[in-house]
């Protein structure tokens, strides 16, 4: 085959359009592959933000739910110290009516012993006179 500016020509033209043609061809496949790419990459950061809102969500809620529990037992206690100091003023004053009630049945007793001592006596003295004494 001579070498001829017509042969180089056809070649050139040749190489040049085998070369559109991938090119033509190439382009869009790549555009395509990178589009796929980048909206792979997007649906994997929305998914990503919307799992982060999620547990975020989530945290805030369990917080709120702490905190809600935290006031309920604070109140609870709170509650239970009052019901309990009522409780203990309350034994209080009835230890104190006992107490008084007490000292009364105490002071009661002490004069039927008195009155019950002072007639004994007398019965004694009434028996040691009139009884005869046994002598010695």
């Amino acid at each position: 085959m001579d070498i001829t500016i017509t042969n180089i020509l056809l070649i050139t033209t040749l190489i040049g359009v085998i070369f559109s043609a991938y090119l033509h061809f190439r382009k869009p496949q790549e555009k395509l592959e990178l589009s796929q790419l980048v909206t792979e990459k997007e649906i994997a950061n929305k998914a990503t933000i919307l799992a982060q809102q999620e547990m975020e969500s989530k945290a805030t809620l369990l917080a709120n739910q702490v905190e809600w529990e935290k006031n309920t037992n604070k109140e609870k206690f709170i509650e239970y110290g009052r019901k309990l100091d009522e409780v203990m003023i309350n034994s209080q004053k009835e230890v104190v009516k006992i107490d008084h009630k007490l000292d009364s049945f105490i002071h009661t007793q002490s004069m039927r012993n008195e009155e019950y001592s002072n007639q004994f006596t007398k019965l004694f003295t009434l028996l040691d006179e009139r009884l005869p004494r046994p002598k010695r």
